[in-house]
């Protein structure tokens, strides 16, 4: 499976541990730990194993909420680094260069003049505007709910930078946000998907992705629920909800790791570990038209916008969706997860199935 990443608040970084560590780290805490205080989630690590954790303090004063080893915060700037080692390992990949273009990736970036590369952004060097600077000028407040989507549109409107790329160092929060945006339209994942999950495949060409989340291990189908898996041994766990398990094997190697699913004790299917799906290697316009469902007596029209395929409807925002497999998309949206589409003989597209979670295969014809 893939390695945890570990956030760590207020974390003692020991090279060794004595047994009496939980009374050490209790007495260095102390003062934090009671119901007038926030608080802090400790973990201690030694040859690669968690060996402590504890949370000391409250996680919110307000509803008498203490801080536990599970507590979710907002790590705000921690997670800057991930955002950069993501693009690192495109980069190993060969997806993408560190020197290249923004605009090659977001050309909805604006044309300044001067080239901001994918460089200039990790080392805040590339003279845009700061998000939240922007944000608060324009009478945002910070604790209002802020999408990427108004980010994006907000930094497509800037006329002029601070400086010239790469003759100044000034921090700015703004290249990170192009840097998530860039991994997940290279990798065809979301950025949450990409930094968390492993991707399997089942021989009947089921595709499903685990994620590791606060110490449990979670299940999803491509346009379907997430599930969380309980464990019941070291490498076999159930999705209690459907009486379903699932066998991880050769786990020394997890490039390469088989799967079982086991449906019922003679009733198996096995899979693998899949690299994510290159989107490169599909042909967005092919999907691009109207289509139309008589079981619902609505539509859907699909378009290719800044090299993504994109799913309107006048009810609805527009659904950005990414390939995951030949002719299958997925979407982060709660009624529309998944796009299966169909092909006549001719290899040309004639409809769509639609998925999301509880309603399955909904058809779509093509209308034009």
């Amino acid at each position: 499976m893939i390695s945890r990443l570990l956030f760590f608040f207020g974390i003692l970084f020991l090279t060794a541990c004595a047994p009496n560590t939980q009374n050490d780290v209790d007495k260095i805490f102390d003062k934090w730990n009671s119901t007038q205080t926030p608080g802090v989630a400790v973990s201690v690590v030694k040859d690669g194993e968690i060996i402590f954790k504890q949370g000391y303090g409250m996680a919110n004063l307000e509803y008498d909420i203490p801080v536990t080893p599970s507590t979710i915060f907002h790590i705000a700037s921690v997670s800057k680094q991930f955002t950069v080692f993501s693009i690192l390992l495109l980069e190993k990949d060969g997806k993408l260069s560190m020197d290249d273009d923004i605009r090659k990736f977001i050309p909805e970036v604006p044309d300044f003049g001067k080239t901001i590369t994918l460089r200039h952004l990790a080392t805040h060097t590339s003279g845009l505007r700061d998000q939240w600077n922007l944000l608060a000028l324009a009478g945002w407040r910070l604790d209002d709910v802020i999408t990427r989507e108004q980010v994006m549109k907000l930094i497509s409107a800037q006329k002029e930078l601070n400086f010239d790329p790469g003759e100044e160092f000034l921090y700015c929060n703004t290249g990170f946000t192009l840097l998530a945006e860039v991994v997940s339209r290279v990798s065809g994942q979301s950025f949450s998907v990409f930094t968390e999950v492993g991707n399997y495949e089942l021989k009947s060409g089921t595709l499903f992705y685990v994620s590791d989340r606060d110490d449990k291990l979670y299940i999803q189908a491509f346009g379907e629920l997430e599930f969380l898996l309980k464990p019941v041994s070291d490498n076999r766990f159930v999705i209690a909800e459907a009486e379903i398990e699932i066998e991880f094997l050769n786990e020394e190697n997890s490039l390469t790791q088989a799967v079982r699913v086991y449906y019922s004790d003679k009733d198996t299917e096995e899979g693998k570990r899949v690299a994510p799906f290159d989107p490169s290697s599909v042909n967005l316009e092919d999907f691009e038209g109207t289509f139309f469902s008589d079981e619902l007596s609505t539509s859907y029209h699909f378009e290719v916008k800044d090299d993504q395929l994109v799913a309107t409807h006048s009810r609805h925002s527009d659904i950005y969706f990414q390939a995951v497999k030949k002719d299958l998309f997925r979407a982060e949206s709660w009624f529309f997860g998944q796009a299966e589409f169909i092909r006549n003989e001719s290899g040309v597209v004639v409809g769509m199935k639609a998925t999301s979670g509880r309603a399955r295969n909904i058809k779509f014809d093509k209308k034009d």
